[in-house]
């Protein structure tokens, strides 16, 4: 995935899985100067056949109500139930990366 930099509205990230390739665009959605987009992954996943499993999330920092910004929570969302919540019920604006394993 692209790196953050600050005024990018775009970041790329890349996937290939078997003989399939992807770049998809996360456009950013900053409500705030100093709003930033942050990834975090899910490490320890259950996978189930027919079931949506989580990989990654990149979520938006939200404002702490003192004039900055704040965005915490678990590194491996898979680790840390309540922390997992509580950064995406906070997040104003995320995206959820996840994988379905199907026998199409």
């Amino acid at each position: 995935y692209t790196k953050d930099s600050a005024g990018d509205t775009v970041s790329l990230a890349s996937f290939d899985i078997c003989s399939m390739s992807a770049l998809i665009p996360f456009r950013k959605k900053r409500d705030r100067p100093w709003q930033s987009y942050h990834w975090r992954s899910y490490d320890m996943t259950e996978w189930k056949f027919g079931e949506e499993t989580p990989l990654l999330v990149y979520a938006s920092s939200w404002d702490d109500g003192h004039g900055g910004e704040r965005f915490c929570g678990a590194v491996d969302l898979s680790m840390d139930e309540a922390a997992t919540r509580e950064l995406l019920g906070f997040s104003p604006h995320y995206y959820m990366i996840t994988y379905k394993l199907t026998d199409n």
